[in-house]
Protein backbone atom coordinates (compact mmCIF):
# COMPACT_ATOMS: atom_id res chain seq x y z
CA UNK A 1 0.00 0.00 0.00
CA UNK A 2 2.68 2.55 0.96
CA UNK A 3 4.64 1.67 -2.56
CA UNK A 4 1.47 2.66 -4.30
CA UNK A 5 1.23 6.01 -2.60
CA UNK A 6 4.26 6.54 -3.01
CA UNK A 7 4.18 6.21 -6.75
CA UNK A 8 0.87 7.81 -7.02
CA UNK A 9 2.74 10.90 -4.98
CA UNK A 10 5.64 11.05 -7.42
CA UNK A 11 3.26 10.55 -10.26
CA UNK A 12 1.64 13.49 -9.35
CA UNK A 13 4.62 15.49 -8.80
CA UNK A 14 5.94 14.84 -12.17
CA UNK A 15 2.40 15.94 -13.41
CA UNK A 16 2.10 19.25 -11.57
CA UNK A 17 6.18 20.07 -13.19
CA UNK A 18 5.25 19.64 -16.24
CA UNK A 19 2.17 21.47 -15.70
CA UNK A 20 4.33 24.36 -14.58
CA UNK A 21 7.07 24.06 -16.92
CA UNK A 22 4.30 24.05 -20.01
CA UNK A 23 2.20 26.73 -17.92
CA UNK A 24 5.79 28.86 -18.07
CA UNK A 25 6.59 28.08 -21.52
CA UNK A 26 3.35 28.88 -22.97
CA UNK A 27 3.60 32.52 -20.84
CA UNK A 28 7.44 33.22 -22.17
CA UNK A 29 6.11 32.71 -25.21
CA UNK A 30 3.73 35.01 -25.37
CA UNK A 31 5.38 37.76 -23.44
CA UNK A 32 7.97 37.21 -26.54
CA UNK A 33 5.11 37.54 -28.84
CA UNK A 34 3.96 40.33 -27.47
CA UNK A 35 7.02 42.29 -27.52
CA UNK A 36 7.10 41.74 -31.45
CA UNK A 37 8.23 45.66 -32.66
CA UNK A 38 8.74 46.94 -29.50
CA UNK A 39 12.24 49.61 -29.71
CA UNK A 40 14.57 47.53 -27.31
CA UNK A 41 16.46 50.95 -26.78
CA UNK A 42 17.01 49.93 -23.16
CA UNK A 43 18.30 46.29 -24.04
CA UNK A 44 20.65 47.82 -26.29
CA UNK A 45 22.09 50.53 -24.21
CA UNK A 46 22.96 48.10 -21.36
CA UNK A 47 24.53 45.92 -23.65
CA UNK A 48 27.45 48.22 -25.20
CA UNK A 49 29.57 45.97 -25.28
CA UNK A 50 27.89 43.28 -26.67
CA UNK A 51 26.34 43.22 -30.39
CA UNK A 52 22.28 42.86 -29.79
CA UNK A 53 19.65 41.22 -32.56
CA UNK A 54 17.63 43.39 -31.48
CA UNK A 55 17.62 46.33 -32.70
CA UNK A 56 13.64 46.63 -34.22
CA UNK A 57 13.96 50.68 -34.76
CA UNK A 58 13.48 50.26 -38.38
CA UNK A 59 13.20 46.41 -38.98
CA UNK A 60 14.78 44.00 -37.13
CA UNK A 61 19.06 43.85 -38.04
CA UNK A 62 21.82 44.29 -35.99
CA UNK A 63 22.91 47.78 -37.39
CA UNK A 64 20.30 49.00 -39.60
CA UNK A 65 22.52 50.67 -42.40
CA UNK A 66 25.30 51.00 -40.27
CA UNK A 67 28.45 49.46 -40.59
CA UNK A 68 29.45 46.18 -38.37
CA UNK A 69 30.34 46.73 -35.57
CA UNK A 70 28.11 50.24 -35.50
CA UNK A 71 24.73 50.06 -34.17
CA UNK A 72 21.77 52.38 -35.76
CA UNK A 73 20.96 55.13 -33.38
CA UNK A 74 17.58 55.25 -34.89
CA UNK A 75 15.90 58.42 -36.20
CA UNK A 76 18.52 60.24 -35.41
CA UNK A 77 20.45 59.76 -38.09
CA UNK A 78 23.77 58.51 -36.65
CA UNK A 79 25.64 55.50 -36.34
CA UNK A 80 27.37 54.85 -33.10
CA UNK A 81 29.09 52.68 -31.13
CA UNK A 82 30.89 52.67 -27.29
CA UNK A 83 34.38 52.55 -27.92
CA UNK A 84 35.96 52.03 -24.45
CA UNK A 85 37.39 54.55 -21.42
CA UNK A 86 39.88 56.47 -22.50
CA UNK A 87 41.73 59.96 -22.97
CA UNK A 88 40.70 61.70 -25.78
CA UNK A 89 44.32 61.49 -27.96
CA UNK A 90 43.67 57.44 -27.53
CA UNK A 91 39.67 57.64 -27.91
CA UNK A 92 39.79 59.97 -31.41
CA UNK A 93 42.67 57.56 -32.31
CA UNK A 94 40.63 54.64 -31.72
CA UNK A 95 37.42 55.93 -33.62
CA UNK A 96 39.68 57.27 -36.64
CA UNK A 97 41.11 53.15 -37.05
CA UNK A 98 37.21 52.25 -37.38
CA UNK A 99 36.51 55.59 -39.73
CA UNK A 100 34.74 57.42 -37.62
CA UNK A 101 35.05 60.28 -35.18
CA UNK A 102 34.33 61.01 -31.08
CA UNK A 103 30.49 61.43 -31.07
CA UNK A 104 29.21 64.91 -32.44
CA UNK A 105 26.36 66.36 -30.59
CA UNK A 106 24.43 68.65 -33.19
CA UNK A 107 20.90 68.57 -31.21
CA UNK A 108 18.77 68.04 -28.17
CA UNK A 109 17.56 64.76 -29.04
CA UNK A 110 21.28 63.49 -29.64
CA UNK A 111 22.33 65.53 -26.44
CA UNK A 112 19.36 63.16 -25.02
CA UNK A 113 20.19 60.57 -26.54
CA UNK A 114 23.69 60.24 -24.98
CA UNK A 115 22.64 61.16 -21.59
CA UNK A 116 20.64 57.70 -21.99
CA UNK A 117 23.72 55.79 -22.86
CA UNK A 118 26.17 57.48 -20.11
CA UNK A 119 23.47 56.84 -18.05
CA UNK A 120 23.36 52.74 -18.17
CA UNK A 121 27.49 53.10 -17.49
CA UNK A 122 26.50 52.53 -13.28
CA UNK A 123 26.71 49.21 -13.72
CA UNK A 124 30.51 49.08 -14.77
CA UNK A 125 32.57 47.95 -12.38
CA UNK A 126 34.66 49.48 -10.97
CA UNK A 127 32.84 52.62 -11.32
CA UNK A 128 34.49 55.44 -11.55
CA UNK A 129 32.90 58.90 -11.51
CA UNK A 130 34.49 59.98 -15.08
CA UNK A 131 33.28 56.66 -17.10
CA UNK A 132 29.61 58.44 -16.87
CA UNK A 133 31.07 61.96 -18.44
CA UNK A 134 31.83 60.78 -22.16
CA UNK A 135 34.02 63.23 -24.17
CA UNK A 136 32.26 65.12 -26.74
CA UNK A 137 33.74 66.17 -30.03
CA UNK A 138 34.55 69.54 -29.98
CA UNK A 139 37.77 71.74 -28.51
CA UNK A 140 38.65 75.72 -28.36
CA UNK A 141 40.76 76.58 -31.05
CA UNK A 142 41.86 80.01 -29.44
CA UNK A 143 38.68 82.22 -30.84
CA UNK A 144 35.84 79.77 -30.90
CA UNK A 145 34.40 75.75 -29.81
CA UNK A 146 34.63 73.88 -33.62
CA UNK A 147 34.44 70.34 -34.85
CA UNK A 148 37.18 68.23 -35.59
CA UNK A 149 36.37 69.00 -39.07
CA UNK A 150 37.03 72.95 -38.25
CA UNK A 151 32.98 73.54 -38.82
CA UNK A 152 31.70 75.72 -35.45
CA UNK A 153 29.41 73.78 -33.04
CA UNK A 154 25.73 74.17 -34.42
CA UNK A 155 24.29 73.28 -30.46
CA UNK A 156 25.36 73.66 -27.33
CA UNK A 157 24.39 72.75 -23.76
CA UNK A 158 26.35 74.30 -21.75
CA UNK A 159 26.59 73.62 -17.78
CA UNK A 160 25.65 77.06 -15.74
CA UNK A 161 28.90 78.82 -15.17
CA UNK A 162 30.85 77.13 -18.56
CA UNK A 163 32.99 76.81 -20.63
CA UNK A 164 35.36 77.71 -18.40
CA UNK A 165 38.43 78.03 -20.78
CA UNK A 166 42.21 77.76 -19.69
CA UNK A 167 45.43 76.22 -21.38
CA UNK A 168 43.97 72.56 -20.26
CA UNK A 169 40.20 72.57 -20.68
CA UNK A 170 40.04 73.35 -23.94
CA UNK A 171 37.21 69.91 -25.09
CA UNK A 172 34.21 68.85 -24.07
CA UNK A 173 32.55 66.49 -21.52
CA UNK A 174 28.80 65.64 -21.17
CA UNK A 175 27.63 65.50 -17.11
CA UNK A 176 23.60 64.16 -17.21
CA UNK A 177 23.53 65.97 -20.30
CA UNK A 178 25.19 69.55 -19.54
CA UNK A 179 28.61 70.34 -21.11
CA UNK A 180 31.31 71.16 -19.20
CA UNK A 181 34.67 72.34 -20.14
CA UNK A 182 37.65 69.49 -19.67
CA UNK A 183 41.20 68.38 -19.99
CA UNK A 184 41.50 65.85 -22.80
CA UNK A 185 43.79 63.70 -20.16
CA UNK A 186 41.14 62.41 -18.25
CA UNK A 187 39.75 58.68 -18.57
CA UNK A 188 36.54 59.12 -19.81
CA UNK A 189 33.75 57.08 -21.99
CA UNK A 190 34.32 57.07 -25.29
CA UNK A 191 31.69 56.89 -28.07
CA UNK A 192 32.30 56.86 -32.15
CA UNK A 193 29.75 57.53 -34.80
CA UNK A 194 29.59 59.00 -38.37
CA UNK A 195 26.29 59.51 -39.93
CA UNK A 196 25.05 56.77 -42.33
Amino acid sequence: MFSKVQMWLSLGLIVVQTFQAVSFLGSSFKFLSDMDNIRFDQFIIRSLTTRSPLDCSRKCEIHGGCRDPFINGRDLDICFMFAGFNNLTEGMKECAAIQSNVISITSTEENDFLTRLTGTLSNVSPLNVSYKRPFIQGFWNGTAWILENRTPLVYTNWAKGHPQIDDEKRYIRSIKGKWQSTKSSAIRSIFCSYKP
